[in-house]
């Protein structure tokens, strides 16, 4: 299919004053494209295709296309979908860089994958380097020590 990174970005995000299924979403109209099918039979795939996802997730996974086409930008890459090793691995360096956790990593891969999955068709493998580099993240850092809530530890915070 022949859609353009804007229009994916687009797709992905949702407006604040519309209804939660609004036909906007992670899938568009635009990305039936190729399908011989009556406009009003896309549009009624559309909106039940985007039901399948919550509103937080579309919003999620937004994020993780738009850190990609960030890196992209700051490279002067043209993105490309799915992504080739070198653009996952240059990708997940930046986001190293940028110190996020191994969750959102995992989260931002998700949305990219998924949007790649949409557009492209294929399902995006994730090279075991960028797998390696989550793992490692979520190894570096530190646990948060948690403290028992007892009867004296609440006499000492009062």
């Amino acid at each position: 299919m022949d859609v353009s990174l804007t229009s994916a970005v687009d797709a992905l995000s949702l407006g604040s004053g519309e209804s939660k299924y609004s036909g906007r979403g992670l899938l568009s109209v635009e990305m039936l494209s190729s399908l011989d099918l009556p406009l009003d039979a896309k549009h009624e795939l559309v909106k039940a295709a985007n039901q399948s996802l919550a509103v937080n997730t579309h919003s999620s996974y937004a994020a993780g296309v738009a850190s990609y086409t960030k890196m992209c930008r700051e490279r002067q890459l043209c993105p490309e979908f799915p992504l080739s090793a070198r653009h996952q691995l240059l990708w997940q360096a930046h986001m190293s860089s940028a110190r996020l956790s191994a969750g959102t990593m995992r989260e931002y891969w998700a949305g990219v994958s998924r949007v790649s999955e949409l557009i492209s068709g294929q399902k995006l493998v994730k090279h075991q380097v960028a797998e390696m580099a989550i793992k490692g993240a979520q190894n570096m850092v530190p646990k948060k020590e948690k403290l028992a809530v007892t009867w004296p530890c609440l006499r000492e915070i009062k």
